[in-house]
This record gives structure tokens, C-alpha cells and sequence, in this order.
């Protein structure tokens, strides 16, 4: 929570850029993610299981030209994984225990509502940078069914994680490479998630602009002791995704 605090200070003094006019960026894109999953009652937890998955994530963004009023980012991302497998560890969910190896039908759903608040340290076409602060809402559904019992358990957390993003435009070209991510360490809780890779813009036009953009996700998610849950997650995979600029 001091680096939360630091940060703070930070955007209070940095000197913004602003954008010269109203803008809006919306997008969505579609993730192909591979799933480690540790997930149970606290202090009993254990593996699962889990198949690879397709997620889908929007996207947008409203940017102003009004000083030292921060922009907005909002973005949703859902991730459902299952399996008919045998669980990888012995583990405890809703007070009800498993062992390891027995077989079960898995499910997990993630999902992320974000919203944040950032500011343009840089903006021109070859350099620009945003930081800022999210609010995160997390909510994780786990569930286990077995051929007697189907049995389930429900986590919803807010984050609060700081915020870059930065692209770099290669000059002469529509091509720009691109990173963000999030990060917050609370305790034992730590949570963080990185993009990065490279976007084309295939329209350019007076006002409006389209990209195709396509990368490297990865996602760590790491939570003890809420609503007597903990959840540790990993999840990396390619994304593609379509962007238009207003």
C-alpha cells in the first residue's frame, strides 16, 4: 500500500500531456490461454486439472483535453476453463474434501471488471506513456462435481493495482509495438498481468483509425483468506484483437 501511495504523489506532480481533442478507443480481443490453477477452502487448498481455453476481453478508453483531469479506461475480460480429469492435489472446497487423483468435472470462471484513472506522460507518434491507477473487481467461480455431489464456492475481491502503458511507432510505418500491464502486492496477495506485442494499422482516415494487434498475455493471480478462499492462478497465451480510434 506505500507503493500505491507513492505512486499517487507521482501523478500528482508529473506534468501530464493532454490529448488536443475529445478521443475515444474501443477494441475487443480474443485470448487462447493455458491455465495453472491452485484453488480451495484457505489453508486447503490444491491443483486442478484444467484445459486450455478461449477468453474474450473489451476494451475502451475516453481521453480529453482538460488539464490534470484523468482519463478512463474500462475493460472486461472472462475466462472459462474446465475438465474431466482427476484432481492434481488433495484439496477442500465448501468444507468438503477431495483427494488427489479422483476424478471430477472442473470448472473454473474468471472474470475482470477494471476501471482506471490515467494520465499521458508522453504522447507523440514514435513515444507515448500512460500510468495511472485500477480499480479491479475480481470475481472467480470454482466448482467441482463429482457423480454424487456438485459442489461450489464463489470469491469476489477489489484490487487496486498501478497501471502502464506505453507503445513505441516505428517511424515512416503503420506498425507500433506495444506493452501494458497491472500490479499490486497486498501482504501475501500478489497480482500482476503484462501484454505485449505488436499492432498494425490497416485504416487511417480524417478521425478515425483501425489496428489489428496481436501479443502475448500473461496473468498471475495470487489471493489468501477471501471469503475463506485462496486462489493462485497462472495463465499465459496469444491474443489477437481488433481496435478502432475515434
Amino acid at each position: 500500500m506505500k507503493l500505491l501511495a507513492w505512486f499517487g504523489c507521482l501523478l500528482l506532480v508529473a506534468g501530464p500531456a493532454t490529448a488536443d481533442l475529445l478521443g475515444v478507443r474501443a477494441g475487443l480481443e480474443y485470448w487462447r490461454a493455458q491455465p495453472d490453477m491452485v484453488a480451495g477452502d484457505a489453508g486447503a487448498a490444491g491443483g486442478w486439472s484444467l484445459n486450455d481455453a478461449n477468453g474474450l476481453a473489451w476494451a475502451a478508453r475516453f481521453e480529453h483535453p482538460i488539464p490534470l483531469v484523468p482519463n478512463v479506461a474500462v475493460r472486461y475480460q472472462q475466462n472459462d476453463y474446465s475438465a474431466q480429469a482427476p484432481l492434481a492435489d488433495n484439496l477442500r472446497l465448501g468444507q468438503i474434501g477431495y483427494s488427489a487423483g479422483q476424478n471430477t468435472w472442473q470448472y473454473q470462471e474468471y472474470q475482470h471488471y477494471d476501471a482506471t484513472a490515467y494520465y499521458e506522460l508522453l504522447d507523440n507518434p514514435l513515444l507515448s506513456v500512460d500510468l495511472g491507477l485500477t480499480a479491479r473487481r475480481l470475481a472467480v467461480k470454482s466448482e467441482l462435481n463429482t457423480n454424487l455431489l456438485n459442489n461450489s464456492a464463489d470469491l469476489s475481491v477489489l484490487i487496486p493495482l498501478l497501471y502502464l502503458d506505453t507503445e513505441i511507432g516505428m517511424w515512416g510505418t503503420d506498425t507500433v509495438f506495444f506493452a501494458n500491464g497491472h500490479y499490486s502486492r497486498y501482504q501475501s496477495d500478489l497480482n500482476y498481468d503484462w501484454q505485449a506485442g505488436i499492432a498494425w494499422r490497416f485504416i487511417d482516415v480524417a478521425m478515425f483509425q483501425a489496428y489489428l494487434r496481436a501479443g502475448w498475455q500473461y496473468n498471475k493471480l495470487s489471493v489468501s483468506d477471501r471469503d475463506h478462499l485462496d486462489v493462485q492462478a497462472n495463465s499465459s497465451g496469444g491474443f489477437v484483437g481488433l481496435y478502432l480510434d475515434f
